[in-house]
């Protein structure tokens, strides 16, 4: 009974070993062709890998098309005067490889860092020494809507119609949400983007109506 029972294992494990991997083991997908990322990356060129694409975004080329590539594909569209969408496609890839990037200026807003600057011809000009997006924690607030907008009213004297309070150097992008000066003495906003006095009449005297202006992530939870 020994005996046999030595065989049977003998045989099961030299079957085992030959067994293909299973999938459940297996890598993950790193062509980015293949799989879409959380932010809705991607990349639709032929033949291009995400390690080519980290690598012209500056990110660390482990070949997986993960969040923090994402991010910083979406930032060299800005950058680069393109609308963001995360999609690798001819016209940003045809950047990446030397084409001269679109004329103009556009403002840029990474939620995600919490940063915001000015970019034209596709050179980065100025980023804000600081800035906030609206905070969901806070009562009677809004999350900053993402997306690619352009500035459609300018105000610099705007006063809140909802809190009263002055908005200075307000500049409109979506509906009531507005790029303004803010003192930062408050926990965070309410869905505007904040910046310093500095800052807001550097963008107010490089941004006249009608410049585009693209944001995309989401603002971490708990920072002001």
């Amino acid at each position: 009974m020994i005996k046999r029972l030595l065989v049977f294992l003998t045989v099961f494990a030299s079957f085992a070993v030959a067994l293909p991997v299973s999938s459940a083991f297996a890598d993950p997908i790193r062509n980015a062709t293949e799989s879409a990322e959380a932010g809705g990356c991607r990349i639709i060129v032929s033949g291009v890998t995400v390690k080519q694409v980290q690598r012209k975004v500056g990110v660390s080329d482990d070949g997986v098309l993960g969040p923090i590539t994402c991010n910083a594909i979406k930032a060299y569209q800005c950058t680069k005067n393109l609308s963001v969408d995360g999609v690798v496609g001819p016209n940003t890839w045809g950047i990446m490889q030397g084409n001269a990037a679109p004329a103009g200026t556009r403002i840029c807003a990474d939620l995600k860092n919490q940063k915001m600057w000015l970019t034209k011809n596709g050179v980065r000009t100025y980023t804000a020494v600081r800035m906030r997006s609206g905070n969901p924690d806070l009562g009677s607030s809004n999350i900053t809507k993402t997306g690619n907008f352009t500035i459609y009213w300018k105000d610099i004297d705007h006063i809140s119609s909802i809190f009263g309070t002055p908005m200075p150097y307000s500049m409109f992008f979506y509906g009531g949400q507005a790029i303004h000066e803010s003192s930062f003495s408050t926990t965070g906003s309410h869905g505007c983007i904040n910046v310093t006095n500095a800052d807001a009449k550097k963008f107010w005297n490089n941004s006249p109506v009608g410049t585009p202006i693209s944001i995309w992530g989401v603002r971490p939870r708990g920072q002001f």
